[in-house]
């Protein structure tokens, strides 16, 4: 079977910020599990790594997240 290569643009509008951290967490999670399948995704956003390692870090282990520039106060 030919290997084909595609690409998607996902625009997200009206979404809150834990929303778009879950959601990319959420789409991350994909991408990891169906490596070992074939299908090999890259996902483009800013912050991209700050979200993935607050979102994979455990409660209590003491690892150092960078702060988050963009919370509201």
């Amino acid at each position: 079977m030919k290997k084909l290569t595609k690409k998607l643009t996902i625009v997200v509008e009206k979404i809150t910020l834990p929303q778009w951290n879950s959601f990319v967490l959420e789409t991350n999670l994909m991408v990891e599990d169906w490596e070992e399948f074939g299908p090999r995704f890259k996902i483009k956003t800013p912050d991209l790594k700050r979200i993935i390692q607050r979102g994979k870090a455990k409660p209590g282990r003491g690892e150092k997240v960078e702060p988050n520039p963009w919370k509201e106060k």
